[in-house]
């Protein structure tokens, strides 16, 4: 089910508890943020407009909830009142928290609700915030810890389900794009220090996300899925690539549903001809997938260029912004 959006959208995050999303919108006259109650399509409820010289794009939450962080991709970071968002209130920024990186993109929260990681596709740096304890109070505030200098147009971002390591994708330039692996402790203790290991990760590598045991990357110029093995990787081992599964046109966002057995991918397809009309999910079959077995089991229809995927807490769902649709969309992808 699609929902239309007052403008185009970049990212989708969801509460904790699933009772809201929240989405960003970058576009020049037309920044701001929104949020939506879930429902049978889910519902537009509030409109929140920004100053022209904030520029969202990926966003994550605390926790608990209450606070919304986005990547400010003018160089920084966002912190926003979720309830006070959700209720209209006229002031639910926060934070404005500026950084002397630009083309800020994706954010991730370490396990504490402490360490604020952000990529800087433009400036090639990984920023730190670091937030202390305030994120659990009503009053947060944060330091730029500094930078990491990290390999060309660093776009995706995660961190380890121990959260010991960081994995960061770069796009690179040609077709030598490279996923990241760093300590996050040494990354949050002293930045402009810390050991970036990278190994090949196809063409334009934009996304990864991990599961347990393994590392999936979305390369959008090869038209692929990766599959990285995550202890090899940490090891810095040779061959830690397990699989390659080919994907539609131009893979974007991902998201892993099922407790990690379900791998869902954004066919953007957004450079073609016809990338206004309605593209594609395509869903993997994360085992067979490593295992060498035919792994693309189905795709599922979406809007025009669908970029980012949030999943859901029923761990069967996912909501995807469709860009050029100006759409959120609902999907159900294990019955």
């Amino acid at each position: 089910m699609f929902t239309p959006l007052p403008a185009r959208p970049f990212a989708v995050t969801v509460a904790p508890d699933g009772t809201r999303a929240f989405v960003s919108m970058p576009r020049p006259e037309a920044r701001g943020l929104l949020v939506l109650g879930p429902g049978v399509p889910w519902s537009l409820e509030q409109v929140l407009w920004l100053d022209p010289a904030i520029v969202p794009r990926g966003m994550t939450m605390d926790r608990a909830g209450r606070y919304l962080l986005a990547a400010n991709s003018a160089g920084g970071l966002i912190v926003v009142r979720a309830d006070a968002l959700a209720a209209g209130e006229p002031e639910p920024l926060v934070l404005v928290l500026d950084s002397p990186s630009t083309g800020s993109m994706q954010a991730i929260l370490d396990p504490d609700d402490r360490f604020v990681y952000v990529t800087d596709e433009d400036s090639s740096t990984l920023s730190v915030f670091d937030f202390e304890d305030s994120l659990r109070s009503p009053a947060p505030y944060a330091r730029l810890v500094g930078q990491v200098r990290v390999p060309a147009l660093p776009v995706g971002l995660a961190q380890t389900p121990d959260g010991e390591h960081l994995l960061l994708t770069s796009q690179g330039s040609g077709e030598r794009g490279l996923l990241s692996v760093l300590s996050a402790s040494d990354t949050a203790r002293d930045p402009a220090h810390a050991v970036v290991v990278s190994v090949p990760a196809g063409c334009q590598p934009v996304r990864v996300a991990v599961a347990a045991e393994t590392v999936w990357v979305t390369a959008r110029g090869s038209n692929s899925v990766l599959a990285f093995d995550l202890e090899r990787l940490i090891a810095g081992a040779a061959r830690p690539l397990r699989a390659v599964v080919r994907v539609g046109a131009a893979p974007v966002g991902l998201a892993l549903l099922n407790r990690g057995s379900t791998v869902v991918v954004a066919n953007s397809n957004r450079y073609a001809a016809d990338a206004e009309q309605p593209q594609t999910l395509s869903v993997i079959d994360a085992e067979a997938a490593t295992k060498g077995r035919r792994a693309l089991v189905g795709s599922v229809p979406a809007g025009a260029f669908p970029r980012e995927l949030a999943r859901l807490p029923d761990d069967c769902s996912v909501l995807v912004t469709n860009v050029f649709s100006q759409s959120l969309q609902a999907v159900s992808v294990i019955s």
